[in-house]
């Protein structure tokens, strides 16, 4: 079930954060690079975001998170992460369709180019990729967007 999360309380930032490092040290082995940026968070830098925070419970577990940035024009997925004990369970999909239900601007993601499972699930939403780029440290990225005449 998805639900608000109030990440300025301390012990939800810290399950956040929790979650955050199991699922991008997941990434890191995928795309053979330890050095991402949410790995380096700590629970102020949750606690002080800007973002909106989502979060997928199963018996009252948090298993996935999904925060973005939204502004007049369009949104920014800013974190999609999943606790491997649920992978392959549906539920980045179910959050993912959660936020593009309804949405009448054009929602954003970046993601390692090398994270095929991430870059497939957004493509299966009708996300495409609009750009590639690689980071000052040599990381190969992709950003991807899904436009408004975009169905589900």
């Amino acid at each position: 079930m998805l639900t608000s999360l109030q990440q300025s309380d301390r012990s939800i930032a810290a399950s956040i954060l929790t979650l955050q490092k199991l699922s991008y040290n997941v990434e890191a082995e995928i795309i053979g690079y330890y050095d991402l940026p949410p790995l380096q968070e700590d629970v102020l830098h949750i606690q002080s975001s800007k973002e909106v925070f989502l979060g997928w419970m199963v018996n009252g577990i948090l298993a996935g998170v999904l925060s973005y940035e939204e502004t007049d024009k369009s949104i920014l997925i800013c974190r999609l992460v999943v606790h491997p004990e649920y992978f392959r369970q549906g539920i980045a999909a179910n959050m993912l369709r959660s936020l593009i239900v309804d949405q009448n601007k054009p929602i954003y993601v970046c993601t390692a180019m090398k994270n095929t499972p991430a870059v497939r699930l957004y493509q299966q939403f009708g996300f495409e990729i609009t750009n590639t780029f690689t980071s000052c440290d040599g990381l190969y990225l992709v950003q991807l967007e899904k436009k408004l005449n975009k169905p589900l």
